[in-house]
């Protein structure tokens, strides 16, 4: 979240330097007073906000999207497929559309489902395939299941497990008092910082069977604990 914080910052200094030398020309070049040159200044900057906006949310789509999350919808239909036929009656399996656009298909599904918003275990796979570490990110209402994802999730050589107490993980958990947020992360050199890269990306391309495996085996012996 501070990269892409830090990503808007460098985009307003550079439109405001730009905008900035743009109006300089027009003061030099044009009989426009400064009043007015600032007041274009600030329409621009609007305009160009605006376009960008627009690229963000009605733009061309990545066509790369092995990590976000083409590896999240294998994941939850490979633990529909795993799952013994006389526990599939004790799961719901639900693909959440518009994550990126506003969390908008999981909060109206939480709208339309209130007893599951506030009581339910939902746990939502989210760019789970280019990294090493598998995030469980858990928040105060359900550090309750800590004890059962670690004996569900064992590290193996492949896979490491990391179930963090107080994260936050910006994906369609967070709509529900009970969501789990479930993502692979890269471990840095650098003090060992958990990072994740390449989505939204043309390198977005890196698709690590084995985390599949990891958390289908992992799903359906949670399930069955559960």
């Amino acid at each position: 979240m501070l990269y892409q914080f830090l990503i808007v910052g460098a985009f307003f200094v550079l439109t405001f330097f730009v905008l900035g030398k743009f109006v300089g020309f027009l003061l030099r070049f044009t009989p426009v007073d400064e009043s007015t040159g600032y007041l274009i200044m600030s329409f621009s900057l609007q305009i160009v906000c605006f376009a960008f906006l627009f690229l963000l949310l009605g733009g061309p789509a990545n066509k790369n999207t092995a990590n976000d999350n083409t590896s999240g919808v294998t994941t939850v239909l490979d633990i529909l497929q795993a799952l013994p036929q006389d526990q599939k009656d004790n799961v719901a399996f639900v693909l959440f559309d518009l994550e990126e656009e506003g969390l908008f298909g999981s909060s109206s599904f939480a709208y339309k489902h209130k007893a599951v918003k506030k009581n339910t275990l939902v746990i939502n796979f989210d760019c789970v395939s280019d990294g090493e570490t598998i995030l469980f990110s858990l928040k105060r209402s359900t550090k309750k299941y800590a004890e059962l994802l670690e004996r569900a999730f064992v590290p193996t050589t492949d896979v490491a497990v990391d179930i963090t107490r107080n994260a936050f993980y910006p994906s369609d958990n967070v709509s529900f008092r009970g969501g789990i947020g479930v993502a692979a992360l890269k471990r840095s050199k650098f003090c060992g910082i958990l990072y994740m890269d390449r989505i939204h990306t043309k390198r977005d391309v890196i698709y690590r069977r084995e985390n599949i495996r990891f958390l289908t085996d992992g799903a359906v012996k949670l399930a069955q604990l559960l």
